[in-house]
Order: structure tokens, then sequence, then C-alpha cells
């Protein structure tokens, strides 16, 4: 054992050595990542003295829908309210002498719903009485389509948006002549109407909130208005087998603002989380080819396998460099939780929680070189490929990003395998946690902060060390079989020998018979 420690303090003392006889690439090497990491803290502190402001809530009486409010429009951050829409008095559908006889040709619209029409489906004596009542109230014209399914005028609807205003599917019989208690329906609209292009009809609060009064709305969209229409159409029809018309005159709708105490916009938030995560990975891309540079140029000179031939343990080599990698890059690491968490990048997070993190990441970063540098024996190819190959393991995470809330979780986690990706997925989960004020702590690391958002920091944690032990892995087998030029192969199923892991037994070593010591030579 004694011989083994000497053996690796010469080891570490040669890294160092060597890491010290280039002090232009070693300065570069610590500095790079303190500089990004501080352009993220000129980054919080330019925005937050620009844009973050304190706002507080302010509140205004119930109001109705209508044009001519303008207490609506001058309210700071609140969407822009819809047309007036006039309430028709309630028709009694028992006599059809006093219900106007109004076919689909005759609808009018008006100048705000540019004339697009309504589409139903089934379209049956009964959906078509319900669809008038709803034409009468929203001053928009029936669709005159037939529709042979429910796909069929989604796939139309969805296309044309100037031609239709919207589309409706009744979930009851199509055979029902009478109205039921129980009405299902379903509202399908465009998404084009949408900013983002999509309706997330399966979600109860939006994608990404910060800790500010939620604005997400769909009033303005079509949809409040013709849910209002069909709900009070079909409490009218149900009104008339009580007898309780008269009871729907007035009815109008309002909006109040739900209270919320003040709070502060910050716009850091929102940029952090797409630039953080490439500002690190640059930080470190440099490192990524030194290692990988400067483990192959020790292949290359053979100066590996003279230190085989002289005793040296294979493992050992590994442990001595991994070791002096680690050290090194941990300055920096240990500087960026510094700057990270003193410029309040991470406002709310725990400096323990930070350090720990970005040392994982580091860790998984080192091993990630270790396996790509046993795939060269050139020192000039190995560093431009190991520069690349860097950047393509964050490329990953622009993809996972643009379509992150409908990627299942076990295609995230086997998207962790990254190491890179795995750190966008992180900074992502830490910057929907600190728009909620509470950051990365010990009690937030196995917390979903949001719908959507499954794969908790403790797991991104977690895939770090998995793939730290993977990377080593790649790296002790490929070495291993393909040992380059002056190396000796081994059998690729070299893992599952005894004599690997116990050594060479007697019967292994068989005796040379061709010659015997009475022989010329």
């Amino acid at each position: 054992m004694g011989a083994k420690w000497r053996q690796f303090k010469w080891l570490l003392w040669k890294n160092f050595i060597l890491q010290w006889r280039r002090p232009i690439g070693s300065g570069f090497e610590l500095l790079t990542p303190v500089v990004l990491t501080f352009l993220l803290v000129i980054a919080r502190v330019g925005l937050e003295n620009t844009f973050d402001r304190d706002v507080c809530f302010v509140q205004y009486a119930p109001t109705n829908f209508s044009s001519d409010d303008t207490l609506l429009d001058n309210l700071p951050s609140f969407p822009k309210m819809p047309s007036e829409i006039t309430w028709p008095t309630a028709f009694p559908f028992n006599q059809p002498s006093q219900k106007p006889d109004i076919s689909p040709g005759e609808m009018f619209c008006n100048l705000t719903h540019e004339c697009g029409s309504l589409a139903w489906y089934p379209q049956t004596e009964l959906t078509l009485r319900i669809m008038r009542e709803v034409s009468i109230s929203m001053q928009v014209p029936l669709a005159q389509v037939q529709f042979e399914s429910e796909e069929d005028m989604a796939k139309v609807v969805s296309e044309d948006i100037d031609t239709y205003y919207g589309a409706v599917v009744f979930d009851f019989p199509a055979n029902d002549t009478v109205l039921p208690l129980h009405t299902p329906y379903k509202i399908r609209l465009s998404s084009e109407l949408l900013f983002f292009g999509t309706w997330a009809t399966t979600l109860t609060y939006p994608y990404y909130t910060l800790n500010i009064p939620v604005e997400y709305h769909s009033y303005d969209e079509r949809f409040m208005e013709l849910q209002f229409a069909l709900d009070h159409t079909f409490i009218m029809f149900q009104s008339e087998a009580y007898n309780s018309s008269h009871l729907m005159n007035g009815i109008r709708r309002e909006v109040q603002r739900f209270p919320y105490p003040e709070w502060r916009i910050e716009t850091f938030i929102v940029t952090m989380r797409f630039l953080m995560t490439i500002i690190l990975v640059l930080a470190l891309i440099y490192s990524a080819a030194s290692i990988v540079k400067e483990l192959v140029i020790e292949k290359e000179s053979r100066l590996k396998e003279s230190m085989k031939m002289m005793g040296l343990s294979n493992w050992l080599h590994w442990t001595a460099w991994f070791v002096k990698c680690f050290l090194f890059l941990m300055i920096s690491g240990f500087a960026m939780s510094i700057l990270i968490k003193a410029g309040q990048v991470f406002r709310h997070s725990d400096f323990l929680c930070i350090f720990i993190f970005l040392m994982l990441w580091i860790i998984a970063g080192i091993m990630w070189n270790f396996a790509i540098s046993v795939f060269f024996s050139k020192a000039k190819i190995a560093m431009v490929s190991a520069v690349v190959l860097w950047y393509l393991n964050y490329v990953v995470t622009e993809f996972i990003l643009i379509d992150y809330y409908n990627i299942t979780t076990s295609q995230k986690v086997a998207a962790c395998l990254l190491q890179n990706t795995c750190l966008g997925m992180a900074i992502q989960t830490i910057s929907r946690l600190e728009s909620l004020n509470v950051g990365m702590t010990w009690e937030t690391l196995t917390t979903s902060p949001a719908q959507g958002y499954d794969v908790p920091v403790l797991m991104t944690w977690i895939m770090f060390v998995v793939d730290s032990i993977i990377y080593g892995l790649i790296a002790w087998y490929v070495e291993a079989v393909f040992p380059g030029e002056y190396g000796i192969a081994r059998p690729y199923y070299f893992p599952f020998t005894k004599s690997y892991w116990m050594g060479p037994s007697e019967n292994d070593v068989k005796p040379n018979t061709k010659y015997n010591d009475d022989d010329e030579v």
C-alpha cells in the first residue's frame, strides 16, 4: 500500500507540474468561468436597475364587459376586454309563435367578429335550436356547412380562422329532443388565436408563472364569450321547463381582479432560464479541451505505456488525473458559487446547495472528458473534437426546452444522461423555484415547483452521479479493448474473465517446452 501511495503522489505532482508549465492556459482556465459568471451578476444588476420594480395591486369594482368602459383599458398590466354584448330576453320555447324564425342565412355579424361563423356538431333539431339562440346572443352567424364528424369539423375550423369564429361539440345523444339536465359540450377554437400557438386545456395553471398575479386569460380569445352564451342558453332552456324564465332577465358578465399583495417584477428570472446554461457550458469548454488534449498527449507520446511497464497501475493513473482536474476546477467552482450567491443570481437559494450542484456537474464533466479521450490517439484532433462534443452535449437542451412540457418524465431523465443537458434542466427547475421566492434549498430539492416540472433538483443531482459512473465505465472498457497503437488490447469479454479480477493462476502459466537446457540455440 505504501508503494501505491508513493506512486499516486508522484503522479499527482507530475500532473500539477504540467499544469504549472503552461501559466497562460492555466490562468485562462481559472479566470474564464469566474469572468463569465460575473457577467451573470452584471446582467442581474443591470436588469434589476432598469426593468425590475415594485408593484402594488390596484383594486377596482366589478365591471361589466363593455367597449365603452374605459376603466378596464386604463388598468395597468391587465388584458383588454371584448366588445359589448347585449343579451336578449329569454324566449319561451313552449310557445313557437313567440320564437323568432331566423334562419342561419339571415343571421348578421358585426365588425368585431369579422363575420366569422359558428360551426357545431352533431347537427340535429335540438342542437340547431341551441345554436340559434347562441347566434342571436353573440351576433355571430351560423355556418351553413354539414360536417361528417367532430374531427372533420375541427380540422376545417382550425385551418380557416377568418371563416369560422369557433365550433361547438355537443356530447349528449344525437337523438335527444329535450335538453338533458347534464349537458356536456366542448368548445373548439383555432390555435392561431393564441400567442404560443396551442390551447393547453389539460393544465390547471399556466406553464410558467412568476410570483405575481396571474394574467393568463382566455376571455378575450373568444372562449369565455362563447362559453357564457352557451351556458346562458342552456339555463334559458331549463328555466322554461320550470316556468322561471323571468329570472334570466338582466344577467350580465362581470370581471373583478382577485386581490394580491405587493410584488416585485424580476425580468432576470425569465432571462436566466436560457442565459445561464449556455454561459456555464462555455465557462468550462476550454478546460474540457485541455483535459482531453493532455490525456491523449500521454498516449501519443507513449508516456503512459512506459509508466505501466514500470509497474504503474491503470486505476492509479486515472485516479491521479481525476484528483488533479477536480482540485483545479473546483477553485473556479468555489468562486462561481460565491458570485452566484453574493451577486444574487440565485437570490433565494442556499449557498451549500449551489456549491454541491456545481461540484456534481464539474465531476460529471471531468468524467465525460475522460470518456472522450479514450477514443482518440492524436492530441490535436482530440482537442477539437472535445470542444465540438462538449457543445453538442448542451445543444440537446435547446430542443428539450422548446417542447419541455409535452416531454414525458422518462424522456427528460434519459436526456439527463448528457451532463450539460442535465445542467440545463436543473437550471430550468431552479429558475422556477426562484420565481416562487423559495430557490434551491434543502427543503425544495424534491419539490416540483409547478405542473410540468417533473424533474426536481435532487433528480438532476442523482443523474450527475449516474453520468459520472457511466462515463467512467465507458473510459475503462474502451481503453482496455482499444488501447491505441502502443497498448495491448484485451478481449471484448474481459470483464467476465476470472483472470482480470483475480490475476492469472498457476494453470494459466504454461511452461515453454519447445527448448530444453541441452538444446543448442
